[in-house]
């Protein structure tokens, strides 16, 4: 199922926080060390940029079995493989993780299976993509679908956090706190339309980017109705003041065109 896209290209507000310190001299050179930190972090992630690649492989197996009525069992799966010369054990780590997350979906025994990626974004040392899996197990009695994204730093093949992307937690916060107003809405005239009921939206738990915007959705627990599924987007320059110096979302051409 896909997402609805609604882009926000107005940016967040922001908000005025006056901090107080007994020792201003100490407070100044752990902020220098901080700045000076983020400056090499940005500076080693700009040299992965353009240092991977990926080619999409497609997994196609049909297994005969005359007690489904259509004979047959199905599977087809299609996902990224990164490459890269010159980082190939970061690429491996990468690929590792891919593959867990496509063996997530499987039947014990028969069973048809369809794993599907899209909107995928490789650029500035990170993979971002969307997912959609769905599966019938010979046990089952209707098939099961379910929507997802998956973030890598390529760097070292750990799963980006999108908490982990902002200053600090009362940032993380006013910005989910937007993110879901948005969300509700969105959902709200595309159920609406379509006369069904969605559960309530609590937190922002998916994510991905394409270089340009920040897309965020709060995936469901247990799989809902289709117009449930609804995703908005954020402008990354309009976040930056949000995100902490040394993120993994605003790539070296937008920093560059934010510096102009």
């Amino acid at each position: 199922m896909d997402f609805l896209k609604v882009v926000l290209v107005t940016g967040l507000l922001a908000n005025s926080v006056l901090l107080t310190a007994c020792d201003s001299s100490a407070s100044a050179d752990d902020s220098s060390l901080k700045s000076a930190d983020a400056k090499t972090e940005m500076r080693n992630r700009a040299e992965l940029d353009g240092q991977f690649e990926y080619q999409l492989r497609t997994e196609e197996t049909s297994m005969q079995d005359d007690r489904f009525p259509f004979g047959f069992w199905e599977i087809t799966r299609v996902y990224p493989e990164v490459l890269s010369d010159s980082h190939p054990s970061a690429a491996e780590a990468a690929n590792a993780r891919i593959a867990e997350l496509v063996d997530r979906f499987r039947c014990e025994g028969m069973g048809d299976i369809a794993f599907h990626t899209r909107e995928i974004h490789l650029g500035n040392g990170v993979l971002s993509m969307a997912y959609e899996a769905s599966w019938t197990c010979a046990s089952m009695p209707s098939p099961e679908r379910v929507s997802g994204f998956l973030n890598l730093d390529l760097a070292d093949g750990t799963e980006i956090e999108l908490d982990e992307q902002f200053r600090d937690r009362y940032a993380f916060e006013r910005f989910q706190e937007t993110a879901i107003r948005e969300l509700l809405q969105a959902r709200e005239s595309q159920a609406a339309s379509q006369g069904v009921t969605c559960p309530d939206i609590r937190s922002v738990n998916g994510f991905h980017t394409d270089g340009e915007e920040l897309w965020v959705a709060s995936l469901p627990e247990e799989p809902g109705p289709a117009p449930c599924d609804v995703k908005v987007g954020f402008s990354l320059p309009t976040l930056k003041d949000r995100l902490k110096p040394d993120n993994l979302l605003l790539t070296p051409r937008v920093r560059r065109a934010q510096a102009n």
